[in-house]
């Protein structure tokens, strides 16, 4: 035996090296923790400069003026459907047309935003009957629906001696909120609302205080 004992050197040798070289370059070993520790703090790093990027945003918003243009941009597209400011807008669009509204009958579906709402509910159909004089008055009160806020959408018009029968859609999408992640970055919206303001400045609307003018019509299309 004492003949092979020269071997438990360079035996002893290869044993530690193989095992060092496990430590130090297996999965598990130190350079790849120390590699993943390397990758965590360049993402932590690109990470906290874009929360950075964002705050710097956030700091520099006006709140006041952010709110005035969300309340503005919901005068344009409601986030649940308002049924009593649909018939106000119907109402005053014939008023201002002479036109007489007759009646009204539709259906409304889901009233308010949830966040089961398909997209077919982001409309509600009214059906409206009216007495119209001519094509002129006609024309004149499709123009006063087609420029008033909230959005709406006239789909179908017959006329039959002297009566209108009208189908309108208004318009609704439900708030959605913005992802929060530090990847996503915060839009300066400015400019497009100012282009959207520029674009319905010469629509006209009706206040959602304000109460429908008592035509002893019944509002209510059920």
């Amino acid at each position: 035996m004492k003949q092979w004992l020269w071997l438990a050197y360079p035996v002893g040798v290869i044993l530690v090296l193989f095992l060092s070289t496990k430590v130090l370059f297996g999965p598990t070993g130190v350079l790849a923790h120390l590699a993943q520790n390397q990758t965590q703090l360049q993402q932590q790093q690109v990470t906290s400069s874009q929360l950075k990027a964002k705050l710097a945003v956030l700091q520099a918003t006006n709140l006041d003026s952010q709110q005035h243009n969300l309340n503005y941009l919901l005068t344009i597209l409601p986030a649940n459907k308002n049924l009593p400011l649909l018939l106000a807008q119907i109402q005053q669009a014939a008023s201002n047309s002479g036109a007489i509204v007759l009646g009204f009958n539709g259906q409304v579906g889901q009233v308010s935003a949830t966040d089961s709402a398909s997209q077919s509910d982001n409309k509600f159909a009214l059906a409206v009957d009216l007495a119209i004089t001519n094509m002129a008055q006609l024309q004149t009160l499709l123009n006063h629906l087609e420029t008033s806020l909230p959005l709406l959408q006239v789909n179908k018009v017959n006329l039959t001696d002297g009566k209108a029968n009208i189908v309108i859609e208004g318009l609704w999408s439900p708030l959605t909120k913005l992802p929060a992640g530090a990847e996503h970055p915060v839009t300066d919206v400015q400019p497009q609302v100012a282009e959207i303001s520029d674009r319905f400045k010469n629509y006209w609307q009706v206040s959602p205080g304000e109460a429908l003018p008592d035509t002893g019509v019944n509002l209510v299309p059920f």
